[in-house]
């Protein structure tokens, strides 16, 4: 079984990993010198007058220095127990998580006390399984072999509420954007009152054509403001049904197989991914296409939304790309040392979060699209994280540790921002950094400099 495109050999709790703490190794990226005839003006490719401004912020620009490292708080071994989702920050002093053996498991992030355990999963583990925040200051945890939805409260632990399944669930649940709770079963999601508990339909989602993926793979679908069901089926179509009678509203058809959620926008757009290395965007109403962006290469897991509503999308082929929502079209990329299999993240901290299947992660600046630190890990990471607003976020390594790491400071200077701007251009783009002119300021690769303000 495959979820969210990737293997799962990756989430085996049966796999025998050595503990190893992760070597930090500092990048040995050296500064390098600009000469002036390096700048060049976007769009016509010509040579830019070197005025004293520019010359000044090119020397200042070549003192680069080396790359930053996140550094690791502590790590803790769950050994055979393994971990099923991403861990959840209910507040600075609750971090919860699933594992196979131990249920879901809440520790203090800052003296690592295990606070509170609840319910071992079943013996083959709900493979994708993870805390889901209510919409009540709780968490809804999937127990009983997914026969049973609970409400806890996140700082003790005891069940404020509970629903019973007839039939098993092997995902964990879905709060919709209407607010309410949504269990997907075998050919239906059931929906309950978000407030109340009560249950409020059975929606029937089986059409002609494919069982959609959320039957096969654990892939989850995503519900709108007015209660749409929107899912992938196994024969490359997005569906959006109507909640209550399963009645289609629309299908939209793609050129291959469908393994990831969609994800929904603010406004309703429906971000789809399929295994044509397409992630295209479409109308809730009508399913109509608005735009579509092809990366180069597969893409493993969904999209995930920044805070203006920004797409940002991984792939294997090493990149990280941060899409305008209106058009699609790429605000910037970066690329990685490798695939990237996990589902890039914003951190409450505004740092962009990807990992590479090589072992290592990255913080990128969301402006500029310029790598603001890195730090190598002892094994593959394969959920996001979750963080705090001090610098802090938590991951959970392949190597069955979960760890604690802090980002170095984003306090961004115009010296350092522009010392951070010639150290991943001249590394990216050998030397060539565009210049171009917006209204009164003159932009050197991502770092807008007023047109009479002298670097000093």
């Amino acid at each position: 079984m495959s979820i969210n495109g990737i293997s799962d050999d990756r989430f085996s709790s049966n796999i025998s990993r050595p503990t190893l703490q992760p070597q930090i190794q500092e990048q040995q990226t050296q500064p390098q010198s600009l000469p002036a005839d390096s700048f060049r003006q976007s769009g016509n490719n010509s040579a830019t007058p070197a005025g004293t401004d520019i010359l000044k912020a090119a020397e200042i620009l070549s003192k680069a220095p080396k790359s930053r490292e996140a550094e690791i708080n502590w790590s803790i071994s769950l050994l055979q127990d393994g971990c099923t989702g991403e861990p959840v920050l209910a507040d600075e002093n609750h971090l919860v998580f699933s594992t196979f053996d131990k249920g879901f498991v809440c520790l203090n992030p800052t003296t690592k006390e295990i606070l509170w355990e609840r319910g071992a999963l079943s013996p083959d583990g709900q493979q994708n399984n993870q805390p889901v925040k209510g919409t009540d200051n709780d968490l809804l945890l999937s127990l009983k072999e997914g026969k049973q939805v609970i409400s806890v409260d996140p700082l003790t632990g005891k069940e404020k509420w509970h629903i019973e399944l007839n039939d098993g669930i092997n995902s964990s649940p879905i709060i919709g954007q209407d607010g309410n709770i949504h269990i997907n079963h075998t050919e239906k999601v059931v929906t309950y009152d978000g407030k109340t508990h009560k249950k409020l339909s059975e929606t029937p989602i089986r059409c002609e054509s494919a069982l959609p993926f959320i039957d096969q793979n654990g892939v989850p679908p995503a519900v709108g403001k007015d209660g749409t069901i929107y899912a992938g089926g196994s024969d490359g179509t997005f569906h959006a049904y109507e909640n209550g009678t399963g009645k289609e509203k629309w299908a939209y058809k793609t050129d291959s197989n469908i393994t990831v959620s969609p994800v929904l926008a603010q406004d309703g757009t429906v971000y789809c991914v399929s295994d044509n290395k397409k992630l295209v965007a479409l109308d809730p109403l009508t399913g109509e296409k608005k735009w579509e962006f092809k990366a180069a290469d597969h893409i493993m897991a969904e999209p995930s939304l920044g805070r203006n509503g920004e797409v940002i999308l991984g792939s294997k082929d090493q990149n990280v790309y941060f899409l305008d929502p209106r058009t699609g079209s790429e605000k910037w990329r970066f690329q990685t040392d490798g695939e990237i299999h996990a589902s890039p993240k914003q951190l409450k901290n505004g740092n962009i979060w990807v990992a590479s299947n090589k072992n290592r992660i990255y913080g990128i600046n969301p402006e500029t699209g310029l790598k603001r630190w890195s730090c190598k890990t002892a094994e593959n990471v394969v959920f996001p994280p979750d963080s705090d607003e001090k610098g802090n976020f938590y991951i959970y390594s392949n190597d069955s540790n979960m760890y604690s790491y802090k980002m170095p400071s984003t306090r961004q200077t115009m010296e350092t921002l522009k010392a951070e701007t010639e150290s991943e251009q001249a590394s990216n783009r050998n030397n060539d950094i565009s210049v171009r002119v917006e209204d009164n300021f003159v932009v050197i690769g991502g770092i807008k400099l007023p047109k009479k303000q002298s670097v000093k």
